[in-house]
């Protein structure tokens, strides 16, 4: 199993390792994550440790001016778009973000909440998303070109997001037994 790290990010990403490993992204920015897609299935989840808007997919390697940007839609091409919701304490903001959400057909979440994606070369749809083990209807990318990498881009507005990559750091399992944790790969040349 390769070793995953996040040092291709926006100034702006705060990007911690957590106890467990695991790597906890705030701030504002794109992350990309080092290890290539390079297996026909693989799968990751990313746990709202603190909800905010943020979206998760995949990403060529991109360079600095594009792991700065942050507009409204968000730069990563192939991705869920994610707006967070707070429980009762609702504010107008978040009720604007809300209403936003349900325009744009963006997926809402809570403190606690689990994303699944799960990348699979050989079939169609090449990338599908999860909300708590549930696949979420109407988001999956048929094609992906290009050599791509997990990525995560949070808009600055209080995401707290976990990525975790490793099998035994997962809420919800793969959807299928061919989806697995991201291997590194080796060249034989």
């Amino acid at each position: 199993m390769g070793k995953h790290d996040l040092d291709m990010k926006g100034s702006q990403v705060q990007v911690k390792t957590a106890a467990n490993g695991c790597y906890v992204v705030a701030g504002k920015g794109l992350a990309i994550a080092s290890l290539a897609l390079e297996q026909d299935c693989s799968f990751w989840q990313v746990k709202v440790l603190k909800a905010g808007r943020f979206s998760m997919g995949v990403s060529r390697a991109v360079d600095a001016k594009v792991l700065e940007e942050n507009d409204e839609k968000g730069s990563l091409e192939w991705a869920v778009i994610v707006a967070g919701g707070s429980g009762n304490e609702i504010t107008k903001r978040e009720e604007a973000a809300e209403k936003d959400a349900a325009a744009d057909n963006m997926v809402t979440a809570q403190d606690g909440h689990v994303f699944s994606c799960v990348f699979d070369q050989s079939s169609f749809p090449m990338l599908c998303f999860y909300q708590n083990g549930k696949e979420l209807e109407g988001k999956a990318v048929n094609r992906v070109r290009g050599l791509v990498f997990p990525a995560l881009q949070v808009f600055g507005e209080g995401a707290e997001l976990s990525f975790l990559f490793h099998e035994n750091d997962w809420t919800h399992p793969p959807p299928s037994s061919r989806h697995m944790m991201i291997l590194e790969t080796r060249n034989m040349i």
